[in-house]
């Protein structure tokens, strides 16, 4: 009787040690890499937010010089006794000044304004800025002011923002965790990891 024989590879499975050990060599990657993904995809929405906040305010200041005040399509006197919204739409866009909508990548939903000013200190949600972060509120004399309103941004998009448009010595260095009310940008999170933003862009 013959017996068959199977011929010999040379290989061999993988044993169940090494097998942990290259999924453990994998685990430890994956903690390495994915943080600075998830860093780099954040960095890249502040850069995206950044220009397009200085491509608004831009467009801001062109139309301030053709019509000598922040108004309505065609120069015409905005009532901002309560918030004038999507000024964007409504007025730059309608008059050419930029060629889309502004469209920030932070936050869940956002506004471009224009409000009254008020002679009111300075806090997170009203329409006053210390610019240079010395003066209580540097905008109390303009009767018009432009803004953006970002709902719902992260607190660390919310501190790289910052970086971009004040720098460290207008952050929350000289305020309270998670709270920033000097400079441009200024939001109070109260201890949320999410919070509302808001931007300055020009008053008169």
């Amino acid at each position: 009787m013959k017996t068959l024989r199977v011929p010999f590879s040379g290989r061999r499975a993988f044993t169940l040690i090494e097998m942990i050990g290259v999924m453990s060599i994998l685990a430890i990657l994956a903690s390495l890499i994915v943080p600075r993904i998830i860093h780099a995809a954040g960095q890249a929405r502040v850069n995206s937010t950044t220009v397009s906040f200085n491509t608004l305010r831009t467009a801001s200041m062109s139309y301030y010089g053709k019509y000598g005040r922040f108004g309505g399509v065609g120069g015409t006197v905005l009532d901002v006794s309560s918030p004038y919204n999507d000024w964007d739409t409504r007025v730059l866009l309608a008059e050419g000044m930029i060629e889309k909508p502004f469209v920030p990548l932070l936050g869940v939903s956002h506004v471009v304004r224009a409000v009254a000013s008020t002679s009111a200190e300075v806090n997170a949600t009203n329409s006053a800025y210390s610019l240079d972060g010395n003066s209580a509120n540097s905008t109390s004399t303009g009767t018009v002011i432009l803004e953006v309103w970002l709902r719902d941004v992260d607190l660390e998009d919310a501190r790289d923002l910052n970086q971009r448009l004040d720098g460290q010595s207008l952050g929350e260095t000289s305020g309270l965790p998670g709270q920033d009310l000097k400079g441009r940008l200024k939001y109070d999170f109260a201890g949320s990891p999410t919070g509302d933003v808001h931007l300055y862009l020009t008053h008169k």
